[in-house]
């Protein structure tokens, strides 16, 4: 299941800051590598054990004063287990120009 909302009044670092209580984990903040402070948006993973795997991508508009929100509930490990394990294939296919591991 997915579902994307605009968030008015709310920022990536209050929303950030309710995923961590909930086992959350930042994969990358936006801009790429940024603090979490000065972040204007980031893209987590919620989730562990037997908890269903969610991925959260956050993206603030600063000139609208709110968030964009997705959320993919993945209704297994196995099918998010696949999911990250397609992106790794992708990248190795198509953006690997020998560089990424040296």
């Amino acid at each position: 299941m997915t579902f994307s909302a605009k968030l008015p009044k709310e920022t990536p670092q209050t929303l950030w800051s309710s995923l961590s209580k909930n086992n959350s984990r930042i994969l990358l903040t936006i801009p790429f590598g940024i603090s979490i402070e000065k972040m204007n948006g980031f893209v987590a993973v919620t989730g562990g054990g037997k908890d269903l795997p969610l991925l959260t991508i956050c993206v603030e508009n600063v000139d609208k004063e709110r968030c964009t929100v997705t959320n993919m509930v993945f209704p297994d490990v196995k099918t998010y287990t696949n999911f990250i394990d397609s992106l790794f294939v992708d990248s190795r296919r198509n953006f690997d120009s020998g560089e990424i591991y040296q």
